[in-house]
């Protein structure tokens, strides 16, 4: 799977320029639970991410590329530093070689995975569609522990979970920054080849020439090659 691998190259190139520190990995150490509480903001002790703060919530994946498994921060790793944060979430996967036939079920599950990552005492919303993540944690949180290691390290633990999943970075990003607005036009990217896959592999038999996606796959490599060979089945 490579479709992604020049994002994940630009992402990285951005990255590069900020300082990114590690974090305590602690494994899947944070409860999670079925269903994100709702809370009141006199229950809440610090906001990340929301309105008027900025956020991006990017996943990417590749069997080809590697990079630094592990978890890291780029920011200020500190909760209480203000009741109100902007925030952000990288999460990079190194997987298996995934079929072709596969590939679109196989992001699918991944943003399934992000979005059912509803931490115990904390309010999650969460829009793969508009690039965000945003999330409330209460004082009760707080008093048990919770952490960006701790929210790290859960997140690496329950994405490398994922079968052909051989391993995971998570970075977290705090505070304001340049590197929202930076990493946005990735996430716009990776999201209209992602719906692009839905259609390659939604039985559809599109002509290329007429295809809306066409130009897209001019600038995704693999993209056509995934097209040609669902329209040979």
């Amino acid at each position: 799977m490579k479709i992604f691998d020049e994002y994940i190259k630009q992402t990285l190139n951005i990255l590069e320029s900020y300082e990114k520190k590690p974090l305590v990995d602690q494994g899947a150490c944070l409860g999670l639970v079925k269903k994100s509480i709702f809370m009141m903001e006199k229950d809440m002790a610090v906001e990340l991410g929301g309105y008027p703060k900025e956020s991006i919530n990017l996943i990417l994946a590749t069997s080809e590329m590697d990079f630094e498994e592990g978890v890291f921060m780029l920011g200020d790793a500190d909760l209480t530093s203000s009741d109100h944060l902007s925030f952000g979430k990288v999460v990079l996967l190194l997987t298996e070689d995934i079929p072709d036939d596969k590939l679109y079920d196989f992001t699918q599950e991944t943003l399934l995975k992000d979005v059912s990552l509803k931490f115990e005492d904390v309010m999650l919303r969460t829009s793969p569609a508009h690039y965000y993540t945003n999330l409330r944690i209460s004082k009760k949180a707080m008093r048990n522990g919770f952490s960006f290691d701790k929210m790290a390290s859960t997140v690496r633990a329950e994405f490398e979970k994922i079968p052909n999943v051989k391993k995971a970075q998570v970075l977290l990003i705090a505070g304001d920054s340049p590197v929202y607005r930076q990493l946005l036009p990735i996430a716009e990217n990776v999201k209209e080849v992602t719906v692009a896959l839905n259609h390659i592999f939604d039985g559809i038999d599109m002509d290329c020439g007429s295809c809306v996606w066409n130009e897209l796959c001019d600038e995704v490599e693999g993209l056509r090659e995934l097209h040609k060979s669902a329209q040979s089945r």
